[in-house]
């Protein structure tokens, strides 16, 4: 008889064989997470689920995923910290974060409704400042914004050429703004500078970090 982790195991090759795993996509139309076949994903099964997949990834067994066992293009955005490597708690905090997302009434369950029409509700305001805050001391300082928006920049630049066209970056009215110079793209450099100005806006007492009260205005 097939064991439960058996199972599991299946389970995590066929989702990263698909580019489940680390992939964007946080949820299919179809559920190799509902590990109970009872239509509907809990939370708990969703955590159960990734702590295998986070495992089966982990093929030294050292408890961290590193750039030979995982790409550094899927690695970045699990990355919290940007230290080189994955924790688990890392891993499982922004798969809880995708999880919430996807579950819009916010029951602790994905319905086979949300499971089979996957629509993104707007990510709260608390959740968004706890994943940006990556050593968790209640602060977003400005470095942990702008390597946030080191990867933002790199996820928009699509064709990797270091700049960001107009068909990369759709909103005209602020593609304006941040292209300095006028030359019709904007460069990493460019766009860095546009972000941290508005860091510092938004930084109202000036101490060099953005506490959960700025963070909402």
């Amino acid at each position: 008889m097939k064991t439960k982790a058996h199972s599991l195991s299946l389970i995590v090759a066929i989702v990263a064989s698909n580019g489940l795993l680390f992939g964007q996509s946080d949820q299919p139309k179809y559920s190799p997470g509902d590990i109970n076949k009872d239509g509907q994903v809990t939370r708990e099964e969703n955590t159960e689920f990734f702590t295998q997949a986070f495992r089966n990834a982990d093929k030294n067994l050292d408890g961290v995923l590193t750039a030979e066992e995982v790409p550094e293009s899927e690695r970045a955005p699990f990355d919290l910290d940007l230290d080189g490597i994955i924790t688990q708690e890392e891993y499982l905090k922004k798969r809880d974060f995708q999880f919430n997302r996807l579950d819009q009434d916010a029951d602790g369950v994905w319905s086979a409704q949300e499971i089979a029409n996957p629509k993104y509700t707007p990510v709260s305001v608390d959740e968004a400042f706890s994943i940006r805050d990556k050593n968790a001391d209640g602060y977003i300082s400005e470095d942990e914004h702008k390597a946030d928006e080191a990867i933002e920049f790199k996820r928009i630049d699509k064709n990797k050429d270091g700049a960001l066209s107009a068909t990369e970056f759709t909103d005209a009215v602020v593609f304006k703004r941040i292209d300095a110079d006028a030359d019709d793209r904007i460069t990493e450099e460019e766009y860095l500078s546009f972000r941290s100005m508005q860091f510092r806006n938004r930084d109202a007492n000036a101490d060099g970090v953005i506490d959960k009260e700025e963070n909402k205005k």
